[in-house]
């Protein structure tokens, strides 16, 4: 018992508990006259109804699914004030007197509108009244996901048109899940290469699902195949080009690999 509140706790005394830690507050604790005025706060840490809690799992773990439960349907309401309730890392109100209030910064991407971290609660608990909740976003770090597909008019201008409003001037704040897929050319591959070297380097994490595949463009095409004075190129461009239209998805891959290899080969030096 506090000068300003009666708290509550139901602590986590190890990371996996197969009983409800709340459950000694069904029968609601006596308590002495001179409390009888103050808010009375349940701290629990848990998952709550059919709802698995965050936990301390990273972003391509499963999480339990029977541990760490809290029910608070059984718990005589009228007689607590406010739950401040732990384990899932989002800001989520799950009773109209208790809620999650998440971690104050994202801890991973997120998992679907209800994962909403990178707050804290200012909570304003009066006895026999309901909680005032304010929400505060403490969140410093950016945690992004982009998806785009490169195709005809819309190359890598178009992805950096996207990223720049999304990442800022901002150096080692932000976190990125980046998904490509489509089709490039061979100078515009190259340049790919390079700009995801310049992301790498200024985000504090890169996750990328890569899945560009080179198509020389017909100008690049003719300038292999039609050089003048170089038989040889001409030669070996000529049949990369007839490999990539083969039906083995294995000699396509090598011969697209070949050809940017061969572009990059004949260009001149910086």
């Amino acid at each position: 018992i506090l000068p300003e509140a009666v708290l509550l706790p139901c602590p986590l005394l190890r990371r996996h508990e197969s009983t409800d830690l709340s459950a000694w507050l069904r029968n609601t604790p006596t308590l002495p006259a001179s409390a009888s005025h103050l808010p009375r706060i349940v701290f629990a840490h848990g998952s709550v109804l059919n709802f698995q809690g965050g936990g301390n799992f990273s972003d391509d773990e499963e999480r339990p699914t029977a541990i760490n439960h809290l029910d608070l349907s059984r718990l005589p309401i009228d007689d607590y004030d406010y739950c401040a309730l732990g384990d899932w890392h989002g800001c989520l109100q799950v009773g109209t007197k208790a809620w999650y209030s998440g971690t104050p910064e994202p801890d991973r991407f997120a998992r679907g509108d209800t994962n909403q971290p990178g707050h804290i609660l200012l909570v304003e608990a009066a006895r026999n009244a309901p909680p005032a909740i304010t929400r505060l976003p403490t969140a410093r770090l950016g945690w992004h996901e982009v998806s785009f597909t490169f195709r005809e008019g819309l190359g890598l201008d178009a992805l950096r048109a996207i990223l720049d409003p999304v990442l800022g001037q901002r150096a080692s704040l932000d976190l990125l899940r980046l998904r490509l897929d489509g089709t490039l050319g061979l100078s515009d591959h190259a340049a790919l290469a390079s700009y995801r070297e310049t992301l790498e380097a200024r985000l504090l994490r890169l996750k990328e699902d890569f899945a560009v595949a080179v198509e020389p463009t017909e100008a690049e095409t003719l300038a292999l195949t039609q050089r003048t004075g170089d038989p040889l190129t001409v030669y070996v461009a000529t049949t990369l080009v007839r490999q990539t239209t083969e039906p083995d998805p294995a000699r396509v891959a090598v011969a697209r690999a070949a050809l940017r290899a061969l572009h990059l080969a004949l260009q001149p030096a910086a």
